[in-house]
Protein backbone atom coordinates (compact mmCIF):
# COMPACT_ATOMS: atom_id res chain seq x y z
CA UNK A 1 0.00 0.00 0.00
CA UNK A 2 3.02 2.30 0.23
CA UNK A 3 4.48 3.69 -2.97
CA UNK A 4 8.10 4.11 -1.93
CA UNK A 5 9.00 7.15 -4.11
CA UNK A 6 6.29 6.70 -6.76
CA UNK A 7 3.11 8.75 -6.98
CA UNK A 8 -0.32 7.27 -6.29
CA UNK A 9 -2.66 6.68 -9.23
CA UNK A 10 -6.35 5.86 -9.57
CA UNK A 11 -5.46 2.19 -9.04
CA UNK A 12 -4.45 3.16 -5.49
CA UNK A 13 -7.60 5.10 -4.58
CA UNK A 14 -8.56 2.75 -1.73
CA UNK A 15 -5.09 3.26 -0.23
CA UNK A 16 -4.92 7.05 -0.51
CA UNK A 17 -5.46 8.69 2.88
CA UNK A 18 -4.72 11.92 4.70
CA UNK A 19 -5.71 14.44 2.02
CA UNK A 20 -9.49 14.81 2.36
CA UNK A 21 -9.44 18.56 3.06
CA UNK A 22 -7.05 19.34 0.22
CA UNK A 23 -8.97 17.14 -2.17
CA UNK A 24 -12.25 18.92 -1.47
CA UNK A 25 -10.69 22.33 -2.09
CA UNK A 26 -8.88 21.23 -5.24
CA UNK A 27 -12.08 19.66 -6.57
CA UNK A 28 -13.89 22.96 -6.03
CA UNK A 29 -11.14 24.99 -7.71
CA UNK A 30 -11.04 22.61 -10.67
CA UNK A 31 -14.56 23.64 -11.68
CA UNK A 32 -14.01 27.38 -11.12
CA UNK A 33 -11.56 27.94 -13.96
CA UNK A 34 -10.20 26.38 -17.13
CA UNK A 35 -6.68 26.70 -15.67
CA UNK A 36 -5.57 25.53 -12.22
CA UNK A 37 -2.02 25.82 -10.89
CA UNK A 38 -1.09 23.32 -8.16
CA UNK A 39 2.15 24.06 -6.32
CA UNK A 40 4.07 22.78 -3.33
CA UNK A 41 7.45 21.59 -2.18
CA UNK A 42 9.07 18.56 -3.74
CA UNK A 43 7.75 15.44 -2.02
CA UNK A 44 4.58 17.11 -0.74
CA UNK A 45 2.34 14.76 -2.74
CA UNK A 46 1.16 17.13 -5.50
CA UNK A 47 1.10 14.52 -8.25
CA UNK A 48 -0.69 11.95 -6.08
CA UNK A 49 -3.31 14.51 -5.07
CA UNK A 50 -4.16 15.14 -8.73
CA UNK A 51 -3.69 11.80 -10.48
CA UNK A 52 -5.11 9.69 -7.65
CA UNK A 53 -7.31 11.98 -5.56
CA UNK A 54 -8.82 14.37 -8.10
CA UNK A 55 -9.02 11.95 -11.00
CA UNK A 56 -10.80 9.42 -8.78
CA UNK A 57 -13.34 12.04 -7.68
CA UNK A 58 -14.29 12.92 -11.24
CA UNK A 59 -16.32 10.18 -12.89
CA UNK A 60 -14.75 8.59 -15.97
CA UNK A 61 -17.98 9.38 -17.80
CA UNK A 62 -17.38 13.11 -17.22
CA UNK A 63 -13.72 13.69 -18.12
CA UNK A 64 -10.65 12.21 -19.74
CA UNK A 65 -7.22 13.09 -18.33
CA UNK A 66 -4.10 13.41 -20.47
CA UNK A 67 -0.81 13.59 -18.57
CA UNK A 68 1.84 15.62 -20.40
CA UNK A 69 5.43 16.42 -19.47
CA UNK A 70 7.25 19.48 -20.82
CA UNK A 71 10.86 18.28 -20.50
CA UNK A 72 11.29 17.27 -24.15
CA UNK A 73 8.42 17.99 -26.56
CA UNK A 74 5.08 18.71 -24.88
CA UNK A 75 3.27 18.98 -28.21
CA UNK A 76 4.23 15.50 -29.39
CA UNK A 77 3.57 14.21 -25.89
CA UNK A 78 0.03 15.60 -26.02
CA UNK A 79 -0.62 14.19 -29.48
CA UNK A 80 0.66 10.76 -28.41
CA UNK A 81 -1.54 10.81 -25.30
CA UNK A 82 -4.62 11.75 -27.32
CA UNK A 83 -3.85 9.16 -30.01
CA UNK A 84 -3.99 6.43 -27.36
CA UNK A 85 -7.65 7.27 -26.73
CA UNK A 86 -9.01 8.40 -30.10
CA UNK A 87 -8.44 7.79 -33.80
CA UNK A 88 -6.63 10.79 -35.25
CA UNK A 89 -6.05 11.47 -38.95
CA UNK A 90 -2.36 10.93 -39.69
CA UNK A 91 -2.00 14.38 -41.23
CA UNK A 92 -3.56 16.23 -38.28
CA UNK A 93 -0.86 18.38 -36.67
CA UNK A 94 -2.67 21.44 -35.32
CA UNK A 95 -3.11 20.86 -31.60
CA UNK A 96 -6.37 22.76 -31.31
CA UNK A 97 -7.81 20.54 -34.02
CA UNK A 98 -6.41 17.48 -32.23
CA UNK A 99 -8.17 18.55 -29.04
CA UNK A 100 -11.35 19.36 -30.94
CA UNK A 101 -11.35 15.89 -32.50
CA UNK A 102 -10.75 14.29 -29.10
CA UNK A 103 -13.62 16.28 -27.61
CA UNK A 104 -15.91 15.20 -30.45
CA UNK A 105 -15.04 11.50 -30.22
CA UNK A 106 -14.98 11.24 -26.43
CA UNK A 107 -17.87 13.63 -25.66
CA UNK A 108 -16.26 14.46 -22.30
CA UNK A 109 -14.36 17.25 -20.63
CA UNK A 110 -10.71 17.07 -21.67
CA UNK A 111 -8.21 17.60 -18.85
CA UNK A 112 -4.56 18.22 -19.70
CA UNK A 113 -2.41 17.53 -16.65
CA UNK A 114 0.98 19.24 -17.08
CA UNK A 115 2.92 17.37 -14.41
CA UNK A 116 6.31 18.51 -13.09
CA UNK A 117 5.94 21.75 -15.01
CA UNK A 118 9.18 23.11 -13.55
CA UNK A 119 10.84 21.04 -16.29
CA UNK A 120 9.88 23.69 -18.83
CA UNK A 121 12.23 26.11 -17.06
CA UNK A 122 14.97 23.53 -16.54
CA UNK A 123 14.94 21.86 -19.96
CA UNK A 124 13.43 24.34 -22.42
CA UNK A 125 14.79 27.55 -23.94
CA UNK A 126 13.06 30.90 -23.60
CA UNK A 127 11.85 30.73 -27.21
CA UNK A 128 10.43 27.24 -26.63
CA UNK A 129 8.60 28.49 -23.53
CA UNK A 130 7.15 31.42 -25.47
CA UNK A 131 5.96 29.04 -28.15
CA UNK A 132 4.36 26.78 -25.58
CA UNK A 133 2.51 29.52 -23.70
CA UNK A 134 1.18 30.95 -26.97
CA UNK A 135 -0.16 27.51 -27.85
CA UNK A 136 -1.61 27.02 -24.36
CA UNK A 137 -3.44 30.34 -24.76
CA UNK A 138 -4.98 29.01 -27.99
CA UNK A 139 -6.16 25.86 -26.20
CA UNK A 140 -7.80 27.85 -23.42
CA UNK A 141 -9.53 30.26 -25.80
CA UNK A 142 -11.25 27.60 -27.89
CA UNK A 143 -14.84 26.59 -27.34
CA UNK A 144 -13.66 23.07 -26.45
CA UNK A 145 -14.73 21.71 -23.07
CA UNK A 146 -11.20 21.79 -21.68
CA UNK A 147 -9.40 22.13 -18.36
CA UNK A 148 -5.65 22.47 -17.78
CA UNK A 149 -3.93 21.60 -14.49
CA UNK A 150 -0.34 22.70 -14.00
CA UNK A 151 1.67 20.94 -11.29
CA UNK A 152 4.85 22.75 -10.27
CA UNK A 153 7.39 22.81 -7.46
CA UNK A 154 6.93 25.73 -5.11
CA UNK A 155 10.35 27.24 -5.72
CA UNK A 156 9.49 27.71 -9.41
CA UNK A 157 6.13 29.41 -8.82
CA UNK A 158 7.50 32.92 -9.32
CA UNK A 159 8.84 31.89 -12.73
CA UNK A 160 5.26 31.54 -13.95
CA UNK A 161 5.04 35.34 -14.01
CA UNK A 162 6.86 34.94 -17.32
CA UNK A 163 3.57 33.68 -18.75
CA UNK A 164 1.28 36.35 -17.28
CA UNK A 165 2.03 38.77 -20.11
CA UNK A 166 0.31 36.29 -22.43
CA UNK A 167 -2.33 34.92 -20.04
CA UNK A 168 -2.94 37.67 -17.42
CA UNK A 169 -4.92 35.45 -15.05
CA UNK A 170 -2.44 32.59 -15.25
CA UNK A 171 -2.03 32.43 -11.47
CA UNK A 172 -5.56 33.46 -10.50
CA UNK A 173 -6.69 29.93 -9.64
CA UNK A 174 -3.78 28.44 -7.72
CA UNK A 175 -3.71 25.87 -4.95
CA UNK A 176 -0.92 25.33 -2.42
CA UNK A 177 -0.30 21.72 -1.37
CA UNK A 178 1.24 21.91 2.07
CA UNK A 179 3.09 19.08 3.72
CA UNK A 180 0.95 16.76 5.80
CA UNK A 181 0.18 17.57 9.40
CA UNK A 182 0.80 15.03 12.17
CA UNK A 183 -2.84 13.94 12.14
CA UNK A 184 -2.93 13.54 8.36
CA UNK A 185 0.32 11.59 8.31
CA UNK A 186 -0.88 9.23 11.04
CA UNK A 187 -3.94 8.45 8.94
CA UNK A 188 -1.70 7.87 5.90
CA UNK A 189 0.31 5.34 7.94
CA UNK A 190 -2.43 3.38 9.68
CA UNK A 191 -5.37 3.38 7.25
CA UNK A 192 -3.62 1.77 4.25
CA UNK A 193 -2.35 -1.01 6.50
CA UNK A 194 -5.85 -1.59 7.85
CA UNK A 195 -7.19 -1.90 4.31
CA UNK A 196 -4.55 -4.56 3.61
CA UNK A 197 -5.08 -6.44 6.87
CA UNK A 198 -1.85 -5.39 8.57
CA UNK A 199 -1.95 -4.16 12.16
CA UNK A 200 0.22 -1.19 13.11
CA UNK A 201 0.90 -0.53 16.76
CA UNK A 202 -0.07 3.06 17.54
CA UNK A 203 3.33 3.61 19.17
CA UNK A 204 5.01 2.93 15.82
CA UNK A 205 3.12 5.72 14.10
CA UNK A 206 3.74 8.08 17.02
CA UNK A 207 7.48 7.44 17.12
CA UNK A 208 7.92 7.46 13.35
CA UNK A 209 6.19 10.81 13.04
CA UNK A 210 8.22 12.24 15.89
CA UNK A 211 11.40 11.11 14.15
CA UNK A 212 10.35 12.58 10.79
CA UNK A 213 8.89 15.88 11.98
CA UNK A 214 10.82 18.93 10.88
CA UNK A 215 11.21 22.22 12.70
CA UNK A 216 8.08 23.53 10.97
CA UNK A 217 6.01 20.70 12.45
CA UNK A 218 5.40 18.94 9.12
CA UNK A 219 6.35 15.46 7.95
CA UNK A 220 8.87 14.41 5.32
CA UNK A 221 6.52 12.24 3.25
CA UNK A 222 9.13 10.53 1.03
CA UNK A 223 10.97 9.20 4.10
CA UNK A 224 7.69 8.07 5.63
CA UNK A 225 6.79 6.16 2.47
CA UNK A 226 10.20 4.45 2.27
CA UNK A 227 10.19 3.40 5.93
CA UNK A 228 6.58 2.18 5.91
CA UNK A 229 7.12 0.27 2.68
CA UNK A 230 10.03 -1.57 4.32
CA UNK A 231 8.13 -2.28 7.55
CA UNK A 232 5.06 -3.47 5.66
CA UNK A 233 7.01 -5.90 3.47
CA UNK A 234 8.87 -7.29 6.47
CA UNK A 235 5.60 -7.81 8.37
CA UNK A 236 4.12 -9.79 5.46
CA UNK A 237 7.25 -11.92 5.22
CA UNK A 238 7.28 -12.67 8.97
CA UNK A 239 3.65 -13.69 9.26
CA UNK A 240 1.46 -13.66 6.13
CA UNK A 241 -1.58 -14.77 8.15
CA UNK A 242 -1.50 -12.18 10.95
CA UNK A 243 1.02 -9.51 9.96
CA UNK A 244 1.80 -6.82 12.50
CA UNK A 245 4.18 -3.88 12.59
CA UNK A 246 5.37 -3.55 16.18
CA UNK A 247 7.56 -1.06 17.99
CA UNK A 248 10.28 -3.69 18.15
CA UNK A 249 10.16 -4.00 14.35
CA UNK A 250 10.52 -0.25 13.95
CA UNK A 251 13.35 0.05 16.44
CA UNK A 252 15.10 -2.81 14.65
CA UNK A 253 15.49 -0.59 11.59
CA UNK A 254 18.20 1.37 13.41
Amino acid sequence: PFKFLDAYTTDDRDLFFGRDLELRELYSRFFKSRLTVVFGLSGSGKTSLVQCGLVSEIAVTEATFFTVRTAVDPFNSLKDEVARRVDLPEDMTDHVEILREASYQLSKTLVIFLDQFEEIFIMQSLSARKNFIAELKRWLETGIDLRVIINIREEYLARLSEFEAVIPDFLANRFWVRKMSQEQAEEAIIKPCEVCGVEVERAVATQLLEDLTGEDGTIELPYMQVIMDTLYRQAIERDPEQPIISMANYEGQG
